[in-house]
C-alpha cells in the first residue's frame, strides 16, 4: 500500500511541476510582448511622415537609403529575432508571393547571431533584406520605428500606413483636394 500512495504523491508532483512551468513560461511571454515591444500602434510613424536620411547595407552587398524609398511604393518590415509577435509577421511574409510594392526587410541584430540568419534564410528571395547591427540604428530613427514587429507601407518617401503586430494604425493618408 504504501508504494501506491507514493506512485500517486509522484504523479501528483510531477503535474504539479509541469502546470507550474507552463504558466511560468506564459507569464514571462505575457511580460515580455508587454514591456518590449510596446502596444500595438506605440513607437510607429504616422500616416504622413516623411523618411529622413539613412543608408544601410543590404545582405547582397547592395544599398538601401531614403533615395530607394523616394520612388514608387514599398513595403517595409522591421525585425526582431526572438521576438514573438514578430515570428507571426515572419511566418506570413515566408508564405506571401511578391506584390506590385517593393519589399524591404531591416533584421536587428548581429551579422553573426544565427538567430539573425535563421529569419533572413525564411525570408523571399524577391526581398531587399539588410541587418541593423547593435548601434547603428539610422534606419531606425529616419522612419520613426521604435517597437517590433513594425510594418510600414511607404509611397514616394511617405508613410502611407504603420501596423505594429499587424494591426492597423493609420489607413492612409488624406488625398489633398
Amino acid at each position: 500500500m504504501p508504494s501506491f500512495a507514493l506512485w500517486i504523491i509522484s504523479l501528483l508532483v510531477a503535474a504539479n511541476l509541469l502546470i507550474t512551468l507552463a504558466l511560468v513560461r506564459r507569464v514571462r511571454d505575457i511580460e515580455l510582448a508587454r514591456t518590449s515591444h510596446s502596444a500595438p500602434g506605440a513607437d510607429l510613424p504616422e500616416a504622413g511622415d516623411v523618411i529622413g536620411a539613412f543608408s544601410a547595407t543590404t545582405t547582397d552587398g547592395g544599398t538601401v537609403s531614403r533615395e530607394t524609398l523616394a520612388d514608387g511604393s514599398s513595403l517595409v518590415v522591421f525585425l526582431l529575432p526572438g521576438c514573438g509577435p514578430c515570428q507571426s509577421v515572419i511566418d506570413a511574409l515566408a508564405n506571401t508571393p511578391q506584390g506590385p510594392e517593393r519589399l524591404v526587410v531591416f533584421v536587428l541584430g548581429s551579422t553573426t547571431d544565427n538567430e539573425v540568419h535563421k529569419v533572413l534564410n525564411v525570408l523571399p528571395s524577391y526581398a531587399t533584406t539588410a541587418v541593423i547591427e547593435p548601434g547603428e540604428h539610422s534606419a531606425l530613427a529616419a522612419t520613426k520605428v521604435g517597437a517590433f514587429p513594425a510594418i510600414l507601407t511607404i509611397s514616394d518617401g511617405v508613410v502611407t500606413a504603420a501596423y505594429n503586430r499587424m494591426m492597423p494604425r493609420k489607413a492612409t493618408v488624406p488625398s489633398e483636394n
